[in-house]
């Protein structure tokens, strides 16, 4: 997509404006982790080596990455800067906060302050540097299925019953490749 969309670019413009036919396409990328650290070496290596080229190019071509990974640490997320922004949700210590939203920042923006009982809350940093805290609304599962009844789709899809997502949430066995 990025080849193709680059090569219809060329010569004509650097930035991609999404249009009918032609949208901005976000691609979501959820626990990273298991992209650039956990899997078999030859899975880690040819996952990096792409995501980094959707993250050098993407940007300009109208293709954004939203990536979410629960271990901030420098190995797993060894492309770090080739992410534009980042968000820091709560975090566990400060060493955290430095990792995600670069040095110097648990005093302006403490990602590792915001309580367990403030889900949805954050830190994003602007493009002129400064920081905002950020809230997403969250939703539990529960108040997701009264909405999902009181207003229902003309297209079915069956849910999980609560027990479903109890038994969803114990330990699984580890992805096999």
């Amino acid at each position: 997509m990025i080849d193709a969309r680059g090569a219809e670019m060329a010569g004509v413009s650097r930035l991609h404006q999404p249009r009918p036919g032609d949208p901005l396409h976000v691609l979501v990328i959820d626990e990273l982790a298991v992209l650039t650290s956990y899997g078999p070496p030859e899975i880690v290596k040819e996952a990096s080596s792409l995501l980094s080229e959707v993250l050098t190019q993407g940007r300009a071509l109208g293709v954004i990455v939203l990536a979410a990974v629960q271990d901030p640490r420098k190995e797993i997320v060894g492309m770090r800067d080739l992410f534009t922004q980042a968000l820091a949700l709560r975090l566990n210590s400060s060493t955290e906060t430095r990792m995600v939203l670069v040095d110097e920042t648990t005093r302006v923006a403490p990602a590792h302050r915001i309580l367990r009982s403030q889900q949805g809350t954050g830190w994003i940093q602007d493009e002129d540097g400064t920081f905002d805290k950020v809230r997403a609304d969250y939703w539990p599962d529960k108040t997701i299925r009264e909405v999902a009844r009181r207003n229902p789709s003309p297209v079915h899809v069956e849910l999980p019953s609560e027990q479903q997502t109890a038994e969803d949430a114990l330990p699984r066995p580890p992805l096999r490749w």
